[in-house]
C-alpha cells in the first residue's frame, strides 16, 4: 500500500533542517555580538568614570598650587631660605580638599615648599601632595606622592632701610612684584 502523502526520494536531498540550522547561527551571532558590544560599553563608561575623577583631582590640585603661590608671594616665609632649604609646610593648618563628583570619598591636599634666595629674587618649589606624605616623601627625587610640582620666581622690592629678609606684612619692601612660574608640572598626568 502506498502512503497517502508524497515520500522523498532517498537520493533526493531535503531542505528541512536548513532554516532551522540557519536560524540557530543567526542567533548565536546576534548573542556574541550582544556580549560584545555590553562589554565594549561598560569599558567605555568606566574609562569616562576614570578619565572624569583623575582631572578633577588635577583641577584641585591645581587650584592648591595657585593658592599657595599667591599666599607666599605676599607672606614670604622665612624658613623657605634657609641652608640648607628645609621643606615647610606653606599652608599650615590648611588641608585643602575637594569632592570628586559622583564620589564617596574626597581627596585632600598638602602642599610643601623649599626655596632659595638670591637678592631681591626668590625661588619657590611647590610640591602638591596627598596629605599623608611627609615633607620628605613628597619632595624627594621621584616621588609617586606628587600630584603637581611648580617652580615660581619671585621678584621683591625692598623699600627703606630693611633687609628683605623682612619681606613681610609689618616691613615698607613690596613682596612678589613679579612673579613667573617657571616650571609647571601635573604629575599625574605624566603617566
Amino acid at each position: 500500500m502506498k502512503a497517502p502523502w508524497p515520500t522523498p526520494d532517498r537520493n533526493e536531498r531535503s531542505e528541512q533542517g536548513a532554516a532551522l540550522v540557519l536560524a540557530i547561527v543567526f542567533l548565536v551571532a546576534m548573542s556574541i555580538l550582544v556580549v560584545v558590544l555590553g562589554n565594549l560599553a561598560t569599558e567605555a563608561s568606566t574609562a569616562t568614570s576614570n578619565v572624569r575623577d583623575q582631572t578633577t583631582i588635577e583641577n584641585n590640585a591645581e587650584s592648591a598650587a595657585t593658592f599657595a603661590i599667591q599666599q607666599e608671594r605676599r607672606s614670604y616665609l622665612p624658613a623657605l631660605y634657609t641652608v640648607p632649604a628645609t621643606p615647610q609646610d606653606c599652608l599650615p593648618g590648611q588641608a585643602l580638599s575637594g569632592p570628586l563628583a559622583d564620589s564617596p570619598y574626597k581627596i585632600s591636599f598638602t602642599v610643601w615648599c623649599r626655596g632659595s634666595q638670591s637678592g631681591p629674587s626668590r625661588t619657590v618649589d611647590f610640591y602638591v601632595c596627598t596629605p599623608t606624605a611627609t615633607a620628605s616623601q613628597c619632595t624627594s627625587a621621584g616621588s609617586k606622592s606628587v600630584l603637581l610640582f611648580a617652580s615660581v620666581t619671585y621678584d621683591d622690592s625692598p623699600g627703606g632701610a630693611l633687609p628683605l629678609s623682612f619681606c613681610g606684612p609689618l616691613s615698607n619692601a613690596t613682596c612678589g612684584v613679579t612673579l613667573n612660574i617657571t616650571e609647571w608640572d601635573v604629575r599625574t598626568a605624566d603617566s
